[in-house]
Protein backbone atom coordinates (compact mmCIF):
# COMPACT_ATOMS: atom_id res chain seq x y z
CA UNK A 1 0.00 0.00 0.00
CA UNK A 2 3.17 2.31 0.53
CA UNK A 3 4.41 1.61 -2.32
CA UNK A 4 1.27 2.63 -4.28
CA UNK A 5 0.97 5.86 -2.48
CA UNK A 6 4.51 6.77 -3.33
CA UNK A 7 3.79 6.10 -6.81
CA UNK A 8 0.90 8.56 -6.98
CA UNK A 9 2.60 11.19 -4.92
CA UNK A 10 5.41 10.93 -7.28
CA UNK A 11 3.09 10.89 -10.45
CA UNK A 12 1.23 14.65 -8.60
CA UNK A 13 4.83 15.76 -8.36
CA UNK A 14 6.02 14.97 -11.79
CA UNK A 15 3.10 16.78 -12.90
CA UNK A 16 3.17 19.82 -10.86
CA UNK A 17 6.94 20.01 -11.75
CA UNK A 18 5.61 19.59 -15.46
CA UNK A 19 2.73 22.42 -15.11
CA UNK A 20 5.69 24.58 -13.15
CA UNK A 21 8.47 24.02 -15.88
CA UNK A 22 5.97 25.14 -18.82
CA UNK A 23 4.86 27.97 -17.04
CA UNK A 24 8.93 28.96 -16.16
CA UNK A 25 9.81 28.49 -19.86
CA UNK A 26 6.24 30.26 -20.92
CA UNK A 27 7.55 33.40 -18.86
CA UNK A 28 11.47 33.45 -20.43
CA UNK A 29 9.70 33.54 -23.86
CA UNK A 30 7.37 36.36 -22.89
CA UNK A 31 10.32 37.99 -21.57
CA UNK A 32 12.38 38.00 -25.23
CA UNK A 33 8.59 39.16 -26.63
CA UNK A 34 8.44 42.05 -24.56
CA UNK A 35 12.15 42.85 -25.42
CA UNK A 36 13.15 42.29 -21.52
CA UNK A 37 16.53 40.32 -22.33
CA UNK A 38 17.39 40.72 -18.68
CA UNK A 39 14.48 38.53 -17.26
CA UNK A 40 15.27 36.20 -20.05
CA UNK A 41 18.61 36.04 -18.89
CA UNK A 42 18.01 36.16 -15.16
CA UNK A 43 16.62 32.48 -15.42
CA UNK A 44 20.01 30.75 -16.34
CA UNK A 45 22.95 29.88 -14.16
CA UNK A 46 25.65 32.68 -15.19
CA UNK A 47 28.20 29.88 -15.12
CA UNK A 48 26.35 27.89 -17.30
CA UNK A 49 29.05 26.89 -20.42
CA UNK A 50 28.35 29.59 -23.24
CA UNK A 51 26.44 31.89 -20.99
CA UNK A 52 28.48 35.02 -21.77
CA UNK A 53 28.21 34.48 -25.85
CA UNK A 54 24.15 33.79 -24.87
CA UNK A 55 24.16 37.13 -22.96
CA UNK A 56 25.58 38.97 -25.71
CA UNK A 57 23.43 37.76 -28.46
CA UNK A 58 20.19 38.16 -26.33
CA UNK A 59 20.62 41.87 -25.66
CA UNK A 60 21.63 42.05 -29.15
CA UNK A 61 18.63 40.59 -30.43
CA UNK A 62 16.43 42.38 -28.57
CA UNK A 63 18.06 45.69 -29.57
CA UNK A 64 18.36 45.22 -33.20
CA UNK A 65 14.80 43.05 -33.52
CA UNK A 66 11.00 43.32 -32.42
CA UNK A 67 10.83 39.16 -31.27
CA UNK A 68 7.75 37.07 -30.98
CA UNK A 69 8.66 34.43 -28.85
CA UNK A 70 6.48 30.78 -28.10
CA UNK A 71 7.80 27.76 -26.03
CA UNK A 72 5.86 24.30 -25.74
CA UNK A 73 7.30 21.63 -23.12
CA UNK A 74 7.22 18.82 -25.41
CA UNK A 75 9.14 16.03 -22.83
CA UNK A 76 10.43 15.98 -19.20
CA UNK A 77 12.41 13.49 -17.94
CA UNK A 78 14.17 13.46 -14.05
CA UNK A 79 17.83 12.76 -14.36
CA UNK A 80 20.49 13.24 -11.86
CA UNK A 81 18.31 15.27 -9.29
CA UNK A 82 17.78 17.60 -12.85
CA UNK A 83 15.13 17.57 -15.30
CA UNK A 84 15.96 17.24 -18.95
CA UNK A 85 13.43 19.06 -20.53
CA UNK A 86 12.58 18.84 -24.44
CA UNK A 87 11.04 21.98 -25.77
CA UNK A 88 9.66 23.44 -29.05
CA UNK A 89 10.53 27.05 -29.12
CA UNK A 90 9.43 30.00 -32.36
CA UNK A 91 11.25 32.81 -32.38
CA UNK A 92 9.87 35.14 -34.95
CA UNK A 93 12.18 38.67 -35.80
CA UNK A 94 10.89 41.76 -37.13
CA UNK A 95 12.88 44.99 -37.69
CA UNK A 96 11.84 47.53 -35.40
CA UNK A 97 8.76 49.64 -36.98
CA UNK A 98 8.47 47.48 -39.86
CA UNK A 99 5.30 45.25 -39.97
CA UNK A 100 6.24 42.77 -42.86
CA UNK A 101 6.95 39.64 -41.83
CA UNK A 102 10.57 38.96 -40.73
CA UNK A 103 13.18 35.65 -39.68
CA UNK A 104 11.34 33.46 -38.63
CA UNK A 105 13.36 30.55 -36.47
CA UNK A 106 12.04 27.44 -34.48
CA UNK A 107 13.87 24.39 -32.92
CA UNK A 108 13.62 21.85 -30.82
CA UNK A 109 15.84 22.84 -27.81
CA UNK A 110 17.11 20.75 -25.10
CA UNK A 111 16.97 22.16 -21.63
CA UNK A 112 18.70 21.47 -18.31
CA UNK A 113 16.78 22.69 -15.66
CA UNK A 114 17.38 22.36 -11.56
CA UNK A 115 15.27 23.73 -8.99
CA UNK A 116 16.83 27.00 -7.47
CA UNK A 117 14.80 28.63 -4.36
CA UNK A 118 10.60 28.39 -4.89
CA UNK A 119 11.37 28.43 -8.71
CA UNK A 120 14.05 26.79 -11.82
CA UNK A 121 17.27 27.98 -12.98
CA UNK A 122 18.50 26.30 -16.34
CA UNK A 123 21.60 24.94 -16.42
CA UNK A 124 22.29 24.12 -19.72
CA UNK A 125 20.06 25.20 -23.58
CA UNK A 126 20.92 24.16 -26.75
CA UNK A 127 21.11 24.58 -29.65
CA UNK A 128 21.72 28.49 -28.16
CA UNK A 129 21.64 29.45 -31.82
CA UNK A 130 17.94 30.22 -31.85
CA UNK A 131 18.39 33.40 -29.69
CA UNK A 132 21.35 34.78 -31.89
CA UNK A 133 21.01 38.57 -32.87
CA UNK A 134 19.91 38.50 -36.78
CA UNK A 135 22.54 39.27 -38.98
CA UNK A 136 21.60 42.89 -40.93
Amino acid sequence: MAAIALSFWLLFAFADDRAAVADFLGDAANDLSNGNANGFLKRFDRKMPGYRELETEVQALVKLAGVSSAAQVLELRPSDGNLLVSVDWFVELKQHGQDLSGERRRELVQVTMKRAGKGWQILTLEPRTLFAAPRL
